[in-house]
């Protein structure tokens, strides 16, 4: 009797052994399956979030695009503007140099016939000196013939 009372304390002890192994089994199970819905749901945000990334680093480079087609765009503008620009200032000179060149010849122009000026002055004052002194003589020689 004694040996059934210890075979029947063992085997109730197996018994509570094989219930709470079997409870920490469940548990474990449990806490196996609660960290498998934790990861899962990690694993969903993380995924949502890389989603998310991934639009706005779209988004972004669709951005970059733009600004980059439109500083190409700005930097052709100023281009042509300078060219423009250029070509405008290339064309002034020429016709500062034009009327620089114009001002020296009419200059020369000018200084020529204010030379021939004084000569044809001093030409035609000689000769109305001239003109004048024959008729002084020719009326001093007829006051003198008669």
């Amino acid at each position: 009797e004694q040996a059934v009372r210890e075979l029947r304390s063992r085997l109730e002890e197996a018994e509570e052994s094989r219930q709470a192994a079997q409870a920490r089994r469940r548990s474990s199970i449990s806490t196996v399956g609660q960290l498998q819905d934790s990861m899962q749901s990690q694993r969903l945000a993380l995924e949502r979030r890389l989603a998310d990334d991934r639009e706005a680093c779209c988004a972004l480079r669709r951005r970059l695009r733009e600004e980059k087609q439109r500083a190409q765009l700005a930097e052709g503008e100023a281009r042509s503007l300078d060219g423009g620009l250029r070509q405008r200032a290339e064309e002034q000179r020429r016709k500062i140099e034009r009327l620089q060149a114009n001002l020296r010849r009419v200059a020369g122009e000018l200084s020529h016939c204010r030379a021939s000026a004084d000569v044809r002055w001093a030409t035609r004052f000689t000769s109305q000196l001239t003109q004048k002194d024959d008729r002084n003589w020719r009326l001093q020689r007829r006051i003198a013939e008669e």
